[in-house]
């Protein structure tokens, strides 16, 4: 869920529930829920991050699962009720990360998140950047 500036709405998109995943884009104007999408127009995804990019007025979405619980490295542009990957190399595949936006320096920001391997789950503790063209790292560990 973030604030989209140019549409002046809270935007939440997908999520989990018991009997699978959603894929549905909603907004909500403060006064009530608005369904902008067909509930399966779009990929399935939960445990993502999501945030506006102001100097491109562009609503992305990092990471999270699929529908078969994989995680995925994947950044999302929200156009009208359309995701689109944008299919760019990064950050690897994640889910419970922390996406921001950082005005002052006008770029993206992800920190850290975790990976299921096995019984084990590998937390990540890198941070890396999206300036709306590519991906940078800037520190890195785990």
């Amino acid at each position: 869920m973030a604030y989209d500036a140019k549409r002046q709405h809270i935007m939440l998109y997908g999520g989990l529930w018991l009997g699978g995943l959603y894929a549905d884009l909603w907004a909500w104007d403060g006064r009530g829920w608005q369904s902008l999408s067909e509930p399966y127009a779009n990929p399935t995804l939960d445990h993502h991050a999501a945030a506006y990019d102001v100097a491109r007025g562009q609503l992305l979405l990092f990471g999270g699962k699929n529908y078969r619980f994989t995680a995925l490295g994947a950044l999302f542009e929200v156009s009208g009720a359309v995701l689109t990957d944008l299919e760019i190399a990064g950050p690897s595949p994640r889910y419970n990360t922390a996406l921001v936006y950082d005005s002052r320096r006008e770029q993206m920001v992800v920190f850290g998140g975790r990976l299921r391997h096995g019984d084990d789950f590998i937390a990540y503790g890198d941070t890396w950047i999206w300036d709306g063209t590519a991906w940078h790292a800037i520190a890195t560990g785990n």
